[in-house]
């Protein structure tokens, strides 16, 4: 196998991570949050209510247990899988990006939690650069 010098591979860019500070980003098709976000507004719910409305770019999410908002947005229900060893929480986006031809670079997205009520909004903006 051939394997080019490493002063000709390309520079990749490190892998965005979500932190405190960076709480939601776009990672490989996923919406990834951090733990602390996850523990404030879907508890210990493995599972969540999600639903896109594509005139605002907006994601709500609320926790399995939030039936209410599940009848009053007619929700659909989506795994909240564990990942980086309980740092980070991944929900699968692919559908929702093919669907509505949203960009799928990597980024970090804007957003409003909302623990009273347990909601919380994602922005699905392209970054400005």
């Amino acid at each position: 196998m051939f394997l080019p010098p490493k002063d000709h591979l390309p520079d990749r860019q490190p892998k965005k991570t979500a932190s405190t500070t960076q709480p939601a980003l776009l990672r490989s098709g996923h919406l990834i949050i951090h733990k602390t976000i996850r523990d404030s507004i879907f508890g210990q719910d493995n599972a969540i209510y999600m639903i896109y409305y594509p005139n605002q770019k907006k994601l709500m999410l609320a926790p399995y247990s939030n039936d209410l908002f599940r009848k009053m947005h007619k929700a659909k229900q989506y795994m909240l899988k564990e990942v980086s060893g309980g740092k980070e929480y991944a929900v699968a986006l692919h559908g929702i990006l093919l669907d509505h031809q949203i960009p799928r670079q990597d980024r970090f997205l804007p957003f409003e939690a909302d623990p009273q009520i347990n909601i919380l909004s994602i922005y699905l903006i392209a970054n400005e650069d």
